[in-house]
């Protein structure tokens, strides 16, 4: 299935409506209960993806396309989501990086209760303060890698690279 509708993120004082495409959603059943995967397609080398990733902002994608699936396509508590990640076109299309969202037990699916009461809110939390500081134009530059500018194909035209300079 597909929608045009955008998904409508709830911010608590705002809501924020995001459109795009998700890459891949896996739908199956679970003791009857639909059941739901999240993947998406990375040309390149994929990255991991942990509790921390999205926790910190890093990584929130992933999230968001669960939330927007949930909502767009499932009616909100229909399908139980299991995992959501990134699948590598460059390592042999191996699946990389997933975390779980959910649990398939023989009495059925359940929602992983960290995702429903930590990460959710973290991430409408996380998604609010981007918001906040893109109308602000607050765009700070920093990298937890002090050595990115040495490996990368775009060091020349990245902002680390010229904030480093300064």
């Amino acid at each position: 299935h597909s929608t045009s509708e955008p998904f409508i993120l709830d911010l608590g004082d705002e809501k924020v409506r995001v459109t795009g495409r998700i890459d891949r959603i896996d739908v199956g059943q679970s003791a009857g209960r639909a059941v739901f995967n999240v993947i998406d397609y990375k040309s390149g080398k994929a990255t991991g993806l942990r509790k921390e990733h999205i926790q910190s902002g890093e990584r929130l994608q992933p999230a968001v396309y669960v939330l927007a699936a949930q909502q767009l396509l499932f009616n909100k508590n229909e399908a139980v989501p299991v995992f959501a990640g990134y699948w590598s076109m460059v390592e042999g299309v191996k699946l990389k990086g997933s975390l779980r969202f959910g649990d398939l037990t023989p009495g059925g699916p359940t929602v992983n209760v960290e995702w429903t009461e930590q990460l959710q809110p973290k991430v409408v939390e996380i998604v609010k303060r981007f918001v906040t500081d893109i109308r602000r134009g607050n765009f700070p530059v920093a990298s937890r890698d002090e050595h990115c500018t040495s490996r990368c194909d775009f060091a020349t035209v990245c902002r680390i690279a010229q904030v480093r300079s300064l």
